[in-house]
């Protein structure tokens, strides 16, 4: 399923929170880790027009190869990279493509913080519009998720901190958007490893 700007959000049955959305059962093909590696790298060198055409690609490679967790994760890092050179347009297209696919996982839970984050930064650059679209779309997916919604893993208040990034592919670890698996683990949002707290 590629997304086609302007093509209705698909919408199935009953929402769930599926199979584990960012462990290791659903890793990144070993095959586009150095292209993983690569994105983050020009991310963070201020390169994100560059960023974003490599995180395009490991979108569509992604969802090729069967790994459509990964898949919305690359399109969301392809939007935020649009973000920095404030191509909105561009930026809520991919958005709405990980929308898309995480809906059609069945797994919505641990991607809002997310999508809360994407939101305020088209409004910090004063794209309302397209900040609004999206978060219309949030709001509706949501709100058919909301009854079948299952609370994943929870760590207790005094868990250690995880690395500020992931030491397999280098992309950002944040705690708050992270799937825990336990206390001291967490699923790389972008490879799908196993990130252990310090």
């Amino acid at each position: 399923m590629r997304f086609r700007p302007g093509r209705p959000l698909r919408r199935g049955g009953r929402m769930r929170l599926g199979p584990r959305l960012f462990g290791p059962r659903s890793a990144l093909g070993a095959a586009l880790l150095p292209l993983l590696i690569e994105a983050h790298r020009l991310f963070a060198a201020g390169q994100p027009a560059e960023a974003a055409r490599l995180f395009a690609q490991l979108a569509e490679k992604a969802e090729a190869d069967g790994h459509l967790p990964r898949a919305a994760q690359m399109h969301l890092e392809a939007a935020r990279s649009l973000l920095m050179v404030n191509d909105g347009q561009a930026a809520v297209a991919h958005a709405r493509a990980a929308l898309q696919l995480f809906t059609q996982i069945g797994s919505l839970g641990p991607v809002e913080a997310v999508y809360q984050r994407t939101i305020h930064e088209l409004r910090a650059r004063g794209m309302k519009a397209e900040a609004d679209a999206l978060e219309h779309d949030l709001r509706s997916e949501f709100s058919q998720a909301a009854p079948t919604l299952a609370p994943g893993f929870t760590p207790s208040p005094g868990r250690v901190r995880l690395p500020a990034k992931c030491p397999q592919c280098g992309g950002p670890v944040r705690g708050d958007e992270v799937e825990w698996i336990d206390d001291h683990s967490a699923g790389c949002l972008y490879c799908g490893s196993v990130v252990q707290a310090g």
